[in-house]
């Protein structure tokens, strides 16, 4: 009976130790560098899985004992951020070659000001004066305008149109247009005299083979850019 009794009792401190022991290594999470065989996993003694996996973003392996699903939703993850790197850096490289066609459009003069008639609303206008310096032919023009007062600088408004051109603007030529703005958000409330700083911007063109150029990668795509390539490239 004491011999039973003696061998119960190192029993229970093997299996003590032994989940120590266990636990312990549980915890551990090793990284193996240049590991050559596929993702797998294998049972250790305890009852928890070790799992082989590559790193979605350095290729070297680890082992672990976390789930596999933990593996699954880093590499998701990352695979998900690198598609969204590809696709700003084609929109970046997009937006630079509208920008140079953009410039070559010149805007030499613009005003802004006000219709009135006795049996109607006023209506916004604006007067610009276009250049066009490219070798195509526009029919649109996609417009940023901004109206400051003189003397304070206060922005009475900051707002985008487009103008359809009646009169395609040819390669060379020189023309005026006359745009009525109420149709865009915010124009037709504007109320402002005739001497109101009027800044306006070219931000996207439509020319006669169809083809659209807009500038359409803003400081916000950049910073985004920038902090997925710092996270998940460099």
């Amino acid at each position: 009976m004491k011999k039973f009794l003696a061998m119960s009792i190192l029993l229970s401190l093997a299996v003590c130790v032994f989940s120590v022991y266990a636990s312990a290594k549980r915890k551990r999470h090793v990284k193996i560098a240049h590991v050559v065989y596929p993702a797998n996993h294998y049972w250790d003694w305890g009852s928890d899985p070790i799992y082989w996996y590559p790193d979605p973003v350095d290729g070297d392996f680890y082992y672990s004992y976390a789930s596999y699903n933990d593996y699954e939703t880093k590499k998701n993850k990352t695979n998900a951020a690198l598609s969204e790197i590809d696709l700003l850096e084609k929109r970046k490289a997009e937006s630079e070659k509208a920008k140079k066609e953009l410039a070559k459009i010149k805007i030499t003069e613009a005003k802004f000001y006000k219709q009135y008639a006795t049996d109607s609303p006023a209506v916004s206008m604006a007067e610009i004066i276009l250049k066009n310096n490219s070798n195509y032919t526009v029919t649109a023009v996609f417009f940023r305008g901004k109206l400051t007062t003189p003397k304070s600088g206060k922005i009475l408004i900051d707002g985008d149109f487009k103008c359809d051109l009646p009169e395609p603007l040819e390669p060379g030529s020189e023309k005026i247009y006359e745009i009525a703005l109420n149709d865009f958000a915010g124009w037709a409330k504007v109320k402002v005299s005739d001497i109101a700083k009027f800044d306006v911007s070219i931000i996207g063109l439509g020319v006669s083979a169809g083809t659209v150029y807009v500038n359409a990668f803003s400081n916000n795509d950049q910073k985004k850019l920038d902090a997925l390539k710092k996270k998940y490239i460099d």
